[in-house]
């Protein structure tokens, strides 16, 4: 029996070796029309889905094809060339998801549920995903495995979670919408932290704005009335005019400093937000750093439990869960209670 595993986790690993090199992104397109019903006049426009697959020959199983419907393939257009590299948003994720879960816990299969998930896809490149897991099921591999393909879709919390899923049976199709209202919260919880701190931060801009326009339009004359009056000029709003001055003078390379400060802040916030000090740094921040805590708490808690119900084993959990609040303090702070309780 063990040999029989064995054979079988070697057939799989070697599955997934081959299709690794095999993976290619290309874009295909597919129109889907339903065919008109002879009890009725209503005829459905047919629709244009665009699958941006890893495995060309099974792209068609992300244009969400069913028995009620013909399928055809077509040219892809110009703008669906250039909006088909988007990522997969967490919220059309958790959407395919909990598809998925509402599929199998009906008495689906998982190839079945797969061909229903992707129904709720909304982008290419999902659709795309949904194809090949599709393909690696189809020829025997876990889902847990598949998933494996595409890192930055499916995170190791949700292959830890489909995989003891797997290994307790019957509980897939619960762990999947667990996991979709899980990231639903999430979402919503980000939306209003977003929302807090927009106000301020527009509050801010807003502020800024106003000051350079009153520093280069109504500094410069009041100065200049000042002098023809004879009166001495206080050090702070000499300090001003020499700055409206340079403004005024340099403005194309203030602009060109601009840009280039916003390019390099989109191009390393993210590098420098996951480094230790920024991620300590922004728990201890006035009126965000307590939202900050409450969010990777919660990213936490919801992970333990879901990684707990699923039946993963405990140094997973605990490493997974700290690995889930997203931030390097909770994350030592599960380790460590992993290593008391051990």
């Amino acid at each position: 029996m063990s040999d029989l595993m064995t054979e079988t986790q070697r057939s799989q690993k070697s599955t997934l070796q081959d299709w690794r090199r095999r993976v290619k992104w290309k874009l295909h397109a597919y129109v889907l029309e339903v065919p008109r019903s002879k009890n009725s006049d209503v005829k459905v426009p047919p629709r244009t889905v665009n699958v941006l697959a890893p495995f060309p020959e099974d792209a068609v199983i992300g244009a969400g094809a069913t028995r009620d419907k013909q399928i055809r393939t077509t040219t892809p257009g110009t703008i669906a060339s250039l909006l088909s590299k988007r990522k997969v948003s967490r919220e059309e994720l958790a959407d395919f998801l909990e598809a998925m879960g509402s599929a199998i816990e009906s008495g689906a299969s998982e190839g079945e549920a797969l061909r229903l998930g992707a129904m709720s896809c909304r982008r290419p490149r999902m659709r795309g995903i949904v194809s090949g897991l599709y393909a690696m099921v189809n020829r025997g591999v876990p889902l847990s495995d598949a998933m494996t393909l595409f890192p930055e879709t499916f995170n190791s919390m949700i292959i830890a979670l489909t995989r003891a899923s797997e290994s307790a049976g019957g509980k897939k199709g619960k762990v999947f919408k667990a996991l979709a209202v899980a990231m639903h919260n999430e979402n919503k919880l980000m939306r209003k932290f977003i929302g807090a701190m927009s106000y301020p931060l527009v509050v801010l801009g807003l502020a800024f704005v106003v000051s350079i326009v009153l520093q280069i339009k109504a500094l410069p004359p009041l100065v200049e009335m000042f002098r023809e009056m004879g009166a001495k000029i206080p050090t702070v709003t000499q300090w001003f005019y020499n700055a409206s001055k340079v403004m005024t003078t340099y403005w194309y390379a203030l602009i060109l400093g601009f840009v280039t400060v916003v390019y390099l802040a989109f191009k390393y916030i993210g590098p420098l937000s996951r480094t230790p000090f920024s991620q300590r740094t922004l728990l201890v921040l006035p009126y965000s750093g307590s939202i900050l805590r409450g969010l990777c708490m919660a990213r936490a808690l919801n992970a333990y439990c879901m990684l707990k119900s699923a039946g993963a084993p405990d140094a997973e959990i605990y490493h997974l869960a700290g690995a889930a609040s997203g931030n390097v303090v909770y994350r030592e702070m599960f380790a460590a209670v992993h290593s008391r309780i051990s």
